[in-house]
């Protein structure tokens, strides 16, 4: 990792500001930014929640990085393309956000486990899931029945 050698406080906020743009949305742990150097990205930055951290960042990447080639599962998941070395910054493919009349899929693998339907959306013509970090690390390409809530 290269540290800066100019400590200032102010040289971080341009760099944030140098690659995040508009203010997407907030989770319960991240904030989900749109990319200025790419718009087909989207930055989601940790919060941070005190004296522990959460790593779904990390989770959501190493998940992505495991199973990118196995498109029985990489075709459900919208692409992880950075992680900063500390974890806090994960620059991820931008997905068309599923909106409250969209149909949903009946059936969708049975390693997702957080089916709320804004953690999915439209990449291209995929319906993929953009918030991922909770699935099962042992993916069970099974399809079940999809209970949106």
């Amino acid at each position: 990792m290269v540290v800066p050698t100019n400590s200032d406080p102010a040289v971080h906020v341009v760099a944030f500001n140098l690659l995040c743009e508009d203010f997407i949305a907030r989770g319960t742990y991240r904030d989900d930014f749109e990319c200025r150097l790419n718009p087909a990205w989207v930055v989601k930055v940790e919060i941070d929640k005190g004296d522990w951290r959460s790593f779904m960042n990390v989770k959501e990447y190493h998940f992505w990085d495991w199973n990118k080639d196995y498109k029985k599962v990489s075709d459900w998941l919208a692409p992880c393309h950075f992680l900063s070395p500390d974890g806090r910054i994960l620059i991820q493919s931008k997905v068309k956000m599923a909106k409250e009349h969209d149909p949903l899929p009946e059936k969708i693998p049975a390693f997702f486990t957080d089916l709320k339907p804004q953690n999915f959306g439209w990449l291209g013509e995929r319906f993929v899931c953009l918030d991922y970090a909770t699935t099962l690390d042992n993916p069970n390409v099974r399809l079940k029945t999809a209970d949106w809530h």
